[in-house]
């Protein structure tokens, strides 16, 4: 069974920090050091550097500029490859074209812990919290929750985070208000020792500041290769700041120095996430139950190989399948013994064309790259009808499940 937590984001870009507001403020304070004073550590010692970058369509996108990418962890990377010359900058990349805290989790296992990097640049899905209340509540849990494992199972590790514009956050910033979600972001942040970069704070003050909407911003989320290159300066003024801060520390300080796992959580009960393996490497996926409800089912806990793991109380469930060619099935079922039948789900949004034109046209694209695509349901339909009685259902592709549980050590 294997195991993951958390989540996750992408961040960085180039250019000049000189019209960045805020460029001279002062760098981040963890314990009297830089957020990034561990990167710096691992320059200026082994001359090498491991980054990992989680994040979403923002972090996949970067416009070519004279041959040369503007995605702001690409500047990133470019930075301090300019400024260390002689180091090893290696960059793995989790990236995923969706939207949530609780998608970086399918690649944080594998592309941020298992890498085991000395730095993490992550763009938080602050567009979920844009959508209100309901958006906050999947946020705010994933984005302490993934964090918190990021701290727990690699101390050593340093995190920048950027945050990106959703269009609805012009209203908090045309009423001089720092967007919910963003604010949250940024205690997070603080509250973790991390260094933050939030770009949609300086694309948001230009556009109020008199420039179009669209000279920045492609759509609702997506920057322009004009907005890709705000990101770029305001990432490049954050690790311009967090340098001069190091730079000026004493040689007998320049140490590596574990970041602490706070006591004190921001909400009550970050998410812990947990993946499982596909069926044919976790036979006790079979431990699930479909409890009968018309055409209305939930997941329970069985007695099978699951038990301790689930509870009636777990949290949101996000079921992962693959279009290649066609939907796999994401769940079959099997009763009284019988052979397992693959059962389509009928589930909300629906994908299809008629019902829900944006959420198709995702899905092809999801299946173009060959993606897995998310489900945000705890309860579902199955569209083949009643289930029997008493059937068990196994996963037919990856599943993650987020607990909110205490901290506790996992295999």
């Amino acid at each position: 069974m294997s195991i993951a937590k958390g989540f996750a984001l992408g961040v960085a870009l180039l250019f000049a920090p000189s019209d960045v507001q805020g460029a001279e403020q002062a760098p981040s304070d963890v314990g009297g050091r830089s957020a990034l004073h561990n990167s710096f550590v691992a320059l200026t010692t082994r001359q090498a550097l491991t980054i990992a970058v989680i994040g979403n369509s923002v972090t996949a996108g970067g416009a070519l500029v004279d041959g040369r990418s503007l995605s702001f962890w690409q500047v990133a990377a470019d930075w301090f490859r300019a400024r260390f010359p002689a180091a090893d900058v290696r960059v793995e990349r989790g990236i995923i074209f969706a939207i949530g805290p609780e998608v970086q989790v399918f690649r944080f296992e594998d592309k941020v812990l298992a890498v085991r990097p000395d730095l993490v640049i992550a763009e938080f899905a602050a567009a979920n919290g844009a959508w209100g209340e309901a958006g906050r509540a999947v946020t705010e849990p994933a984005a302490e929750g993934w964090v918190r494992r990021l701290r727990f199972h690699l101390p050593d590790a340093d995190c920048l985070l950027n945050f990106a514009l959703f269009q609805t956050m012009m209203d908090d910033h045309r009423a001089g208000r720092v967007p919910p979600a963003v604010a949250f972001l940024q205690a997070v942040g603080a509250a973790y020792g991390c260094a933050v970069a939030d770009s949609q704070a300086e694309i948001a003050r230009r556009i109020l500041a008199g420039d179009p909407w669209d000279r920045y911003m492609s759509d609702a989320i997506h920057p322009s290769p004009d907005g890709y290159a705000v990101h770029g300066e305001v990432v490049t003024a954050t690790l311009e700041r967090e340098w001069r801060s190091f730079a000026a520390l004493p040689e007998d300080r320049r140490i590596v120095h574990h970041h602490a796992l706070p006591t004190a959580t921001l909400v009550a009960q970050p998410w812990q996430f947990v993946r499982f393996a596909p069926p044919w490497l976790a036979s006790d996926l079979e431990g699930f139950r479909l409890a009968r409800g018309g055409r209305h089912g939930a997941i329970e806990a069985g007695a099978g190989g699951a038990s301790g793991v689930f509870d009636a109380g777990c949290g949101r469930i996000v079921g992962w399948y693959r279009h290649s060619p066609g939907i796999q099935a994401l769940l079959e079922v099997s009763a009284d013994g019988g052979p397992w039948t693959a059962m389509p789900l009928d589930h909300e949004p629906r994908f299809t064309e008629q019902d829900d034109p944006e959420h198709y046209l995702q899905r092809q694209f999801f299946a173009a790259y060959g993606l897995p695509q998310t489900i945000h349901r705890l309860a579902f339909r199955v569209a083949a009808g009643d289930l029997p009685a008493g059937a068990v259902a196994r996963i037919a592709g990856f599943f993650v499940v987020e607990r909110p549980v205490g901290e506790v050590a996992v295999p």
